[in-house]
């Protein structure tokens, strides 16, 4: 349900998307998007497609950016299948991303800017970028609306803290006790999803 609300938001916020050809989609994978200090994010690249050449024309984008494995972004296709070129990020640091990760920092500041300008001037691309995501994904998108960043046309964070130093993990400063079980979780489990809530 959500994702079929998300769809629908994106559509009336940033225009109607082509119709594809068929349901047929063909997927780049680790596309290494150079960041402006040079370090590089893993993309994957879901695009519509017909006998497995991808289809012609430009495509409204729908990106997704997680610290969780963009390999287990499979549900994008799900927009690729209604028009959409759809994109999932590795964070800064995760997984086939190169850089050193920090929770919740000013890298997915820049980071998140630098690839919607990538992407935005990709012969594939329409100029018009939707950004889908809960939680840690949708706190990218916050940090990637603070940078003003061209081509975005509609985003849907869904459960996303926007300052984590301030609420979501803190409440006016002071770590909230119910991040303590997350945080005490070994990392490797947190984001492997293999843990038990």
């Amino acid at each position: 349900m959500r994702l079929r609300s998300a769809l629908v938001l994106l559509i009336l916020a940033s225009g109607f998307a082509q119709s594809p050809s068929s349901d047929e989609l063909v997927v780049t994978r680790n596309v290494m998007v150079p960041m402006r200090d040079g370090v590089r994010r893993a993309t994957d690249i879901y695009r519509p497609a017909h006998n497995g050449i991808p289809a012609a024309g430009k495509f409204p984008v729908i990106l997704e950016r997680t610290p969780y494995n963009k390999d287990d972004s499979g549900y994008l296709t799900e927009f690729v299948r209604s028009g959409y070129i759809a994109i999932a990020q590795d964070t800064r640091g995760r997984y086939h991303s190169k850089g050193h990760w920090r929770l919740m920092r000013d890298d997915d500041v820049n980071d998140g800017y630098d690839t919607a300008k990538w992407i935005g001037t990709q012969p594939w691309c329409s100029c018009k970028i939707g950004t889908v995501g809960g939680s840690y994904q949708g706190g990218t998108q916050h940090a990637l609306a603070i940078s003003h960043p061209p081509f975005l046309t509609a985003m849907v964070p869904i459960d996303a803290a926007a300052n984590a130093g301030y609420f979501g993990i803190r409440h006016n400063g002071g770590f909230e006790l119910r991040f303590f079980n997350w945080t005490s979780i070994p990392r490797t489990a947190v984001f492997s999803g293999n843990f038990e809530e």
